[in-house]
């Protein structure tokens, strides 16, 4: 059976022929002298534990192309150096004719002298020569809150890849990378620290000086407090930008003596036989570090 091939048939082979194989301008598109934002601009930026906790403010040198100040993004000398293109008559397309494999085709494209703007430019601007683009340098210093994280992102708005056709830029994307604490593990708002203390502090109890992240603080520590005790201190973690914070929770680590004098033997020795005579006594793991030690 045999079937009729219409022009639009034609045409549309034609296009997939073109884009497949490279022959022609492909078919311009509504949207190539619409005013479009530029595209973001990501980076990365690294701070210190403290500066991710308590934010900081930092500056940061960027090298990017913005719309020439003094032709506006025109790429003329003035005004009168731009007139309508004699080509396309400013539409900026141009109707084409191409002898195909099944014909000839007619087909609208770009027209190849004014890339698509309809204008052309007699006298160029002496700052951009023509392009409507300047590479700029620029220190911009940038306020990074309080409680950021790895992962976090920080958008300036403005400083990223120029827009298309008059469109406004896109923005500079700030990608957080936080360096790890040496004496703290965070997990969000909440921070995890080890603070060792003897063993008759352990049993009797006391109070300790331990870090935290805005200073030294106090903790008390319970009598009879076992080694991997965890204890909470209530809002003395990271403070977040949303004002939301979190809480610090310090393991207790028992620091066990390398070597006893007689004198101490005696005295463990006389308190595991009181300790022995309590039902539940807590003494079992003081025992096994030094019972049998003589």
């Amino acid at each position: 059976k045999a079937y009729a091939c219409e022009r639009g048939d034609l045409e549309r082979f034609e296009d997939s022929f073109t884009k497949l194989f490279g022959r022609g301008g492909a078919r311009p598109s509504r949207r190539d002298r619409t005013p479009r934002k530029g595209q973001d601009k990501p980076i990365k930026v690294s701070l210190s534990f403290d500066q991710a906790v308590h934010g900081a403010k930092i500056d940061i040198p960027l090298t990017y192309v913005d719309t020439c100040p003094d032709c506006h993004g025109s790429g003329a000398k003035d005004a009168s150096s731009i007139h309508t293109c004699s080509t396309c008559g400013g539409t900026g397309y141009v109707r084409t004719r191409r002898q195909t494999i099944f014909g000839v085709t007619e087909r609208q494209e770009v027209c190849p002298d004014c890339g698509g703007t309809g204008k052309k430019v007699t006298a160029k601007c002496a700052t951009c020569h023509g392009q409507g683009r300047v590479e700029k340098k620029e220190t911009i210093f940038v306020n990074i809150p309080q409680g950021v994280d790895t992962g976090d992102r920080r958008r300036i708005p403005g400083k990223g890849e120029v827009g298309l056709n008059g469109g406004p830029n896109g923005d500079l994307v700030l990608n957080i990378e936080v360096s790890p604490s040496q004496t703290f593990v965070r997990k969000g708002a909440d921070v995890y620290t080890n603070v060792s203390i003897s063993v008759s502090d352990a049993l009797l109890g006391t109070a300790i000086t331990v870090p935290t992240v805005n200073g030294e603080a106090e903790l008390n520590v319970p009598a009879c407090t076992e080694a991997g005790t965890i204890l909470k201190m209530g809002k003395a973690g990271i403070t977040l930008h949303n004002g939301n914070k979190g809480d610090e929770f310090v393991t207790i680590q028992v620091k066990f003596p390398k070597t006893l004098t007689e004198e101490q033997k005696d005295l463990i020795q006389k308190f595991g036989e009181i300790e022995n005579k309590k039902p539940n006594g807590i003494f079992s793991w003081f025992k096994t570090k030094f019972g049998k030690k003589k």
